[in-house]
């Protein structure tokens, strides 16, 4: 296995790119749930939200897991890197960690 795959680098931004996937399958159903209770509301039938909100909340608890996991494995391998460290890394550090949380700020907005 080749060094690069083995790195923490490579793990925290594999990591933080998986950490979007619960924020593009809650769009996804937030479209379909939407086309389904105004075809219900269309047809006088009684529309509930608590599936979509209970989806939100463990979507949410899902996204943050992984883009902490994915912070704390580059914080671990900015730790393990011979001085002196590149600036630029703490600032890529920072951006996994906010990527999660700013992408369901934007999803709260949408919904």
């Amino acid at each position: 296995m080749p060094a690069k795959i083995k790195s923490f680098r490579f793990w925290s931004l594999a990591f933080g790119a998986t950490s979007l996937v619960p924020f593009a399958y809650l769009l996804y159903q937030n479209w379909l749930f939407t086309q389904w209770a105004q075809e219900r509301a269309s047809n006088g039938g009684f529309v509930c939200g608590t599936g979509i909100f209970l989806l939100f909340s463990f979507c949410a608890a899902v996204s943050t897991a992984l883009s902490g996991a994915a912070a704390l494995l580059g914080f671990i391998g900015y730790c393990r890197m011979a001085r002196p460290r590149p600036g630029k890394r703490l600032l890529e550090i920072a951006a996994i960690a906010c990527a999660a949380p700013l992408a369901f700020f934007a999803s709260i907005i949408l919904v």
